[in-house]
């Protein structure tokens, strides 16, 4: 990501470490929340966030006519902001970005925005710049290395008690470890396992996961030939399990993609069972 910097009036790029400025989560009664976070040095620097309404006209984002920036000192551990605060009105959309000041000239001004859609586009003020927050469009995550993951073979032996602590099973390990892999045998990999090996892969550098299903198939290894694709596969972990995988996911900044053949089904495949069952009569015959 670059960096907009702007002193005098002037424009200057300034390459720097990628960071992600932005984060939406569920609270645990259901409620959207935002964090705006950067992080910066407090004892040489004031940072505020600002925020600012615009609208659509012509195919570019500009500011709401006669409508100002809200700015926010903005503290070390980030600010919360709830979602109904930041999409108030139908076509109207927000846009924020960070301020920095150094403390020994506070008239200097450091403009950092996010990855994603930025406002005014064409121009070339760095002043005008702001990430805008889209309440039903995903943003793109930043480019990066990707990983490629089987859960049934990534590190069997690993998996999370009823703590969600990781534990490991030597004898469970030392069994996948001397098996010949096949189609039909399970070499016990769980969620636990992408669980381990995140803190590493995030030091490797990669940014997302590109796993095989994890979708319920009571037959294949693979698990490719979909059974019920709203269940977990048996033996990966529970639903607990499952969120803890993208709690850690969070964690590790990591984004993860499950492949899946949904237009197919294997042999235990509720369509194909029916078809097995009555033949010629059943629905599913074509």
């Amino acid at each position: 990501m670059k960096t907009l910097a702007i002193n005098n009036n002037s424009l200057k790029t300034n390459n720097q470490i990628a960071f992600k400025g932005h984060n939406i989560y569920t609270t645990n009664t259901g409620s959207t929340r935002h964090k705006f976070f950067l992080p910066y040095d407090q004892n040489n620097f004031t940072a505020v966030l600002e925020l600012r309404k615009f609208t659509e006209k012509d195919g570019e984002w500009v500011p709401v006519k006669d409508d100002s920036i809200v700015s926010t000192p903005l503290p070390v551990e980030g600010l919360y902001a709830k979602n109904a605060m930041l999409f108030p009105e139908e076509g109207v959309i927000t846009g924020y970005r960070y301020v920095l000041s150094p403390k020994s000239d506070p008239s200097k001004k450091i403009y950092q925005v996010d990855s994603g859609t930025v406002s005014n586009v064409t121009s070339d003020k760095a002043d005008e710049h702001f990430t805008l927050l889209f309440p039903n469009r995903n943003v793109l995550p930043e480019n990066g290395l990707i990983k490629q993951v089987m859960p049934d073979i990534c590190f069997p032996g690993y998996y999370l008690n009823k703590y969600g602590e990781l534990k490991f099973n030597r004898e469970e390990r030392a069994r996948a470890l001397n098996a010949v892999r096949n189609h039909g045998n399970k070499l016990g990999g769980q969620f636990a396992g992408i669980i381990r090996m995140l803190p590493v892969w995030q030091r490797e550098g990669y940014t997302k996961i590109v796993g095989t299903p994890f979708t319920k198939d009571e037959v294949s290894s693979h698990l490719y030939w979909t059974e019920n694709p709203f269940q977990l596969a048996s033996g990966l972990g529970d639903m607990n399990d499952f969120r803890q995988l993208q709690v850690e996911l969070f964690k590790n900044g990591i984004n993860f993609v499950a492949d899946g053949a949904f237009v197919n089904q294997g042999l235990q495949g509720v369509l194909f069972r029916n078809l097995l069952r009555h033949g010629e009569n059943s629905p599913f015959l074509h």
